[in-house]
């Protein structure tokens, strides 16, 4: 056998751990699904038990990662205060920590290549025999994603078993405990897994090419790599969210930086309780053990550290567009209730063309992949959230029956802008898998629909810049007219393809409801520019037009 590392073995090896570690995430993410959701939400109401459900929902799911951006959803849309999430970062942790317990267990103490193959076997055959049953299609991936995880493990040991035969651990000393965090910290922020750093610092540490205090370093690397993933997803979000990445960014850069300069007293500590001759459990203690030390620290400044944070990363665009306009005085108020409704038409026109791969530079939103759909939604739900949150306010001084009647009309506008933009949101995937077909009709239907869709926002989008419209009302119900034809238009041309058998009959029911989708769309588009620009009888006039179905 080659005394060298069979780089593609390990390269295989670590694929399939990182495509195993995927797999686990994903099947119990499912498995918990909403109760799961319930207890992040319902346990978190001190600090204790928040640092808890942060261990423990971080043992279960297999990834600190996981847990932090299903947190950014929760605080970002006000489910969880920020400082009660504070105490589930914390603990999540510490509770990403037990993968490294599991694999060192199974994967180094025990002979686990007896139980691989059939643990593969046993779940990629209840995947392809029972995909109609999604309990068990979910418990089939968690099986086989620990397979594979193991089976990748395996591959890895393998790769360097040899190795240390002819390298020295002695060279690589002179790097210092800073390189080797680095290390750690660098290949977790490309890889975005830190169980995979820790599983590879495993095997290396196993096979004699990392010594204890080497292997230790890239571990607080690693720790604090995985907060990248978080970062990421924080960078375009609210200001919530971007006070949770700052706080798991925070907490793991000073707890990982003791961690370093502490590195020889806690490696010492820790070979006390496991003994010289458990290298991998000496690590894994350690890294359980800075974590839980950080927890000590924390612990008690909690609260101050939300306040910090709080202070620091201020209010949103959104909650500043009213900060200096008092409820009481009416006039201000509406005025900038309706300045503020009408940019929320703009957005929802511009998430629309955006959509159809209408693009400007010059736009809020811009179509870079499938996942800035729903980043761009959330947004303006966002916004919606903070304009009604105000109008309500608004609603609850003495209003005269004029003004009582614009703020309705308002707040109506908003609403059907939002679902405009959900009706589109919808059926994002329909309309991509309609842009790549193979079929020539179906291709052509998709560009019927998404031709007139783009020519109506795009007439929207100048009705609004153009202000002071003296011909508003007439150009509105053009609109609404021309999006009724050209539905209308779409059901005689698919009646006709399908009696005459051009069209395959999986997309037909895909095109009929993207089509209702689009035109309810535009329809919602039309009225909310209606109730937000027109006076109250316009309005009314323009909602009783004729739908068209």
């Amino acid at each position: 056998m080659s005394n060298s590392i069979n780089p593609w073995t390990f390269l295989a090896g670590l694929g399939l751990f990182l495509f195993a570690i995927s797999l686990v995430e994903d099947s119990l993410k499912d498995l918990a699904g909403r109760p799961f959701k319930r207890i992040l939400k319902k346990h978190t109401n001190n600090s204790f038990k928040s640092i808890l459900v942060g261990i423990l929902s971080t043992a279960v799911l297999q990834s600190s990662s996981a847990v932090t951006l299903i947190l950014l959803a929760f605080v970002g849309s006000g489910v969880i205060q920020f400082s009660n999430a504070l105490g589930i970062i914390i603990g999540a942790n510490l509770g990403t920590t037990f993968t490294g317990w599991i694999v060192s267990t199974f994967g180094f103490k025990f002979d686990i290549k007896t139980f691989i193959f059939p643990i593969i076997a046993l779940g990629s055959l209840t995947i392809v025999f029972l995909k109609t049953k999604k309990l068990f299609h979910t418990i089939g991936s968690l099986l086989l994603g620990f397979g594979l995880l193991f089976f990748g493990l395996s591959l890895m040991k393998e790769s360097v078993a040899n190795f240390q035969q002819t390298f020295d651990p002695t060279l690589l000393k002179g790097g210092g405990y800073l390189i080797y965090a680095l290390g750690g910290f660098l290949f977790t922020a490309i890889i975005q897994s830190s169980s995979a750093t820790m599983v590879i610092t495993l095997t290396a540490l196993h096979a004699g090419l990392l010594t204890l205090e080497s292997s230790a370093a890239l571990v607080v690397g690693a720790d604090l790599g995985t907060t990248i993933t978080v970062v990421l997803g924080a960078i375009k979000g609210s200001a919530a969210k971007k006070r949770v990445a700052a706080a798991h960014f925070l907490f793991n850069i000073i707890v990982d930086s003791i961690a370093l300069i502490f590195l020889p007293l806690l490696l010492t500590l820790c070979l006390k309780i496991t003994g010289a001759d458990s290298p991998t459990y000496t690590l894994v203690l350690f890294h359980s053990f800075f974590n839980l030390i950080g927890i000590f620290i924390f612990l008690p400044f909690l609260k101050k550290f939300a306040n910090f944070l709080e202070k620091k990363i201020g209010n949103d665009e959104q909650v500043e567009m009213f900060s200096d306009i008092d409820p009481i005085h009416l006039d201000t108020a509406l005025e900038a209730l309706s300045i503020e409704a009408k940019k929320q038409l703009n957005r929802s026109i511009l998430f629309n063309l955006s959509n159809i791969g209408q693009e400007d530079t010059k736009h809020t939103f811009k179509r870079f992949s499938t996942n800035d759909y729903s980043l761009n939604y959330e947004k303006i739900k966002d916004y919606e959230a903070v304009i009604t949150s105000y109008a309500l306010k608004v609603q609850s001084e003495a209003l005269s029956p004029e003004q009582s009647e614009l703020l309705k009309r308002i707040l109506s506008g908003v609403r059907n802008c939002s679902m405009a933009a959900k009706s589109i949101k919808d059926i994002q995937h329909n309309l991509d898998f309609f842009k790549r077909s193979s079929n020539d009709h179906t291709y052509n239907t998709y560009q019927m629909i998404i031709g007139n869709f783009k020519d109506i926002n795009l007439e929207l989008k100048n009705i609004l810049n153009n202000k002071d419209d003296a011909n508003l009302f007439e150009k509105l119900a053009s609109n609404l007219s021309l999006s009724e034809r050209g539905y209308q238009s779409f059901i005689q041309k698919m009646h006709d393809m399908i009696r005459e058998d051009v069209i395959p009959l999986h997309d037909i029911p895909i095109l009929f409801n993207s089509n209702r989708e689009v035109f309810n769309s535009s329809h919602l588009l039309i009225l909310a520019i209606g109730e937000i620009c027109l006076n109250s009888q316009q309005a009314e006039d323009l909602s009783r037009l004729p739908k068209g179905f």
